[in-house]
């Protein structure tokens, strides 16, 4: 997936050049918004500079932290681009090039004045940087001198990029003495040789992006170590996790709290799905904290160990399960997987290390006195229990054990071959010796109720 930020500079039927995902131009916190959805690459060609916050450089530096390729030009995107190559962010067009090579400076040179997005964003004022761009062309074709360009250029610098209009600038640089007659070949020239070096870099960064999109599916590997500061942590704090979901569409908006009014009035289970995915989340913070890239390889691993657990071998149940669960995009299942690659990475890492905390989070729910006392009568029954006898024995008691664990129905159709997986066992062997327990203590206080 490419998620692409811009407004004025990019119309919207060049939009048809990259399959992309366009968004309004970026304030500060959208760029680590979007980052969260895990796309493959980002471009930012606008951006807002007044009213709100900016883009801020450490959500970028984050975003490519996380394996996200980021891409800049035109506008803002060429400001952070400029700013952030050196970091690996890949800056596009030549006004991107004016400020590396340090020829411009000011954000004043790409802002404009524009409506909203019902308009098409349509700028009301001119970009510096296509004033100059205008003037250049005016020079180098012969209509006016360099000096008379010069202080038209002087003369645009100098009014407020809200003012900054063709017919304001002439009139400035009417002012600033430029000759009369240039002024009347240049009012006829802007108009009709009309330059915004803004779309040029635009449509050179989507034509890039459409280009590159099939390597972008190989995570960007950053050359610097990303610095979980105070600071950052206050700012996600604020901006708050917002990630993509798959909800159905059922013919009108489904939102969020229909899924959790049906976990908490009739599954009843609202607080352990919302405590999973706590869980969940902090997962993935801490390997984003730990700068744990998601490569292609995990990746894969992470898709077939999933399938393994839940029995989704075959192709047809994989497809019906993602149908199901509303992971129909690739883009989608792709997002789902990488971060269940995360989860899984702490999960590895931190298994053991969780089993202290078991006992707390029983006594934390409730049913830490029935757990226990089970397992005490449990074990009270196995050691009076008469062993089997023969290996015939001991097979038939595991199959017999197996097929019961198998009609119970709540095991979320767990495969034979995952089913010590999805049960929480290291190994089929250790699973089948507490299953065949299990199985004989139920079938014995079945014994002893049918008795009484």
């Amino acid at each position: 997936m490419i998620v692409i930020f811009a407004g004025p500079s990019l119309d919207r039927a060049a939009r048809d050049r990259c399959a992309a995902e366009y968004l309004p131009p970026a304030a500060q916190g959208d760029v680590y918004k979007a980052a969260l959805r895990r796309p493959n690459a980002i471009g930012i060609i606008d951006g807002l500079f007044e009213g709100v916050p900016s883009v801020w450089h450490k959500e970028i530096l984050w975003a490519m932290s996380q394996g996200i390729h980021v891409v800049g030009a035109a506008s803002m995107g060429a400001l952070r681009a400029a700013e952030l190559a050196p970091f690996g962010m890949v800056g596009i067009g030549r006004v991107f090039e004016q400020f590396r090579d340090g020829v411009l400076e000011d954000d004043d040179e790409v802002a404009v004045l524009h409506g909203d997005a019902a308009s098409g964003y349509r700028p009301f004022t001119e970009a510096m940087v296509d004033l100059r761009a205008a003037v250049a062309s005016a020079v180098a074709e012969g209509i006016v001198p360099a000096a008379s360009a010069d202080r038209f250029v002087a003369a645009a610098k100098r009014l407020h990029y809200r003012d900054r209009t063709k017919r304001a600038a002439l009139e400035r640089a009417r002012e600033a003495g430029i000759p009369e007659r240039d002024v009347a070949v240049l009012d006829p020239y802007l108009s009709a040789h009309r330059v915004s070096q803004k779309r040029e870099d635009a449509l050179a960064l989507v034509t890039y992006m459409a280009a590159r999109e099939p390597s972008f599916a190989e995570p960007f590997s950053p050359a610097f170590q990303f610095q979980n500061t105070i600071f950052w942590q206050e700012f996600t704090r604020v901006v708050g996790d917002v990630r993509g979901g798959g909800l159905p569409d059922v013919g009108q908006a489904l939102t969020f709290e229909d899924v959790l009014d049906e976990l908490r009035l009739h599954f009843g289970s609202a607080s352990t799905f919302l405590q999973g995915a706590l869980l969940r989340f902090l997962a993935i913070r801490e390997c984003e904290r730990s700068n744990l890239l998601v490569d292609e390889e995990s990746l894969k691993e992470s898709i077939e160990r999933f399938r393994r657990e839940h029995g989704l071998l075959s192709g047809a149940a994989f497809t019906r399960w993602r149908t199901s669960n509303d992971l129909t995009e690739v883009d989608q299942v792709l997002r789902f997987f990488k971060d269940q690659a995360r989860v899984y990475t702490v999960d590895d890492r931190f298994a053991l290390n969780a089993q202290h905390y078991v006992l707390d989070c029983l006594r934390g729910s409730g049913m830490y006195e029935a757990v226990v006392e089970r397992a005490k009568e449990k074990r009270r029954f196995l050691e009076t229990a008469p062993p089997p006898r023969t290996q015939h024995d001991v097979q038939e008691r595991v199959e017999r054990a197996l097929d019961w664990y198998a009609s119970l129905g709540g095991r979320n159709g767990a495969r034979p071959e995952s089913r010590h997986v999805r049960a929480g066992y290291e190994d089929k062997e250790t699973f089948l010796v507490a299953l065949c327990k299990e199985f004989e203590f139920v079938q014995a206080q079945a014994a002893t109720l049918g008795s009484r």
